[in-house]
């Protein structure tokens, strides 16, 4: 997984660098970059429609929740997006929190 979240982080980086005005994405665009990733363990066939689609859903978890740990993301499983974009977060949404 270490090496899906390695790779993962610079699709993600180019990805802000396309989209600077958007500091958020959600987890449907994520699975795409993952897609976009050309990570096996998270690619999708569109044939997959049974238990192992699950699994790759699952390792698409398990890759968010080591890039939210690293500090490149900010990602809950309850909620249907991913903060991108860390200083935005901590500078805007929290500093008008406090």
């Amino acid at each position: 997984m270490v090496c899906s979240a390695l790779r993962l982080v610079l699709v993600l980086a180019d990805w802000k660098l396309q989209h600077p005005e958007s500091p958020l994405i959600s987890w449907q665009t994520f699975s795409s970059l993952c897609q976009d990733a050309k990570v096996p363990d998270l690619i999708t066939c569109l044939e997959d429609f049974g238990p192992e689609n699950l699994l790759v859903e699952e390792r698409r978890k398990a890759v968010a929740e080591c890039l939210h740990d690293s500090g490149d993301i900010i990602f809950f499983t309850d909620f249907d997006f991913i903060v991108v974009d860390l200083h935005w977060f901590c500078h805007w949404v929290m500093g008008h929190l406090i």
